[in-house]
């Protein structure tokens, strides 16, 4: 049995846990806490430290961790990142403004770099074809080798393991 680490990393609110969530079901390990500063404008409970589920797909399994959003906990990128066979980097329309996209590549450049990488772009469903094609070419402006990019809805599984899937290959490729 063929068995892969991979890694959900993300600004807060982009969907690392409920993607966790939706490929793992319920039963995933999590270190989420209520939020009490800047983060509860977003979201009532942010993770802390890492989530992790295990997904066994015929004769896969992929042990799945995500990473928390919140700059201070950036250290632990590079922890949970070690075996892993790349990234999966999730950004939310509904939170990043598209003139902040370059901004956040940069911030995630480290990961992008040095790991096979796939972006998952999330909370586009309040967005039209126009805005998300705008937001899917500044993502190419300041990171042309990001063409591993697609439009997701972390709350479905399907979605989700389309991300997967491209970052298999991707990690395959290496």
């Amino acid at each position: 049995m063929n068995q892969y680490k991979m890694l959900f990393v993300g600004p807060i609110a982009s969907g690392k846990t409920t993607a966790v969530r939706s490929l793992c079901g319920e039963n995933i390990i999590t270190t989420s806490k209520k939020t009490s500063d800047e983060v509860s404008s977003l979201k009532g409970d942010t993770t802390v430290s890492l989530d992790y589920g295990v997904l066994q797909l015929d004769s896969l399994k992929l042990h799945i961790y995500a990473a928390p959003g919140q700059e201070r906990f950036s250290f632990m990128h590079d922890i949970l990142v070690k075996g892993s066979i790349g990234v999966i980097l999730l950004l939310s329309m509904e939170h990043i403004k598209i003139e902040e996209v370059g901004q956040i590549l940069y911030e995630y450049l480290q990961v992008i770099e040095k790991n096979p990488c796939v972006i998952g772009v999330t909370r586009s469903e309040n967005f039209d074809a126009n805005q998300i094609e705008l937001f899917l070419n500044a993502i190419f402006q300041y990171h042309p080798s990001l063409s591993d990019t697609m439009v997701v809805d972390v709350r479905k599984k399907h979605d989700v393991l389309k991300l997967v899937e491209k970052m298999v290959v991707k990690a395959n490729e290496r």
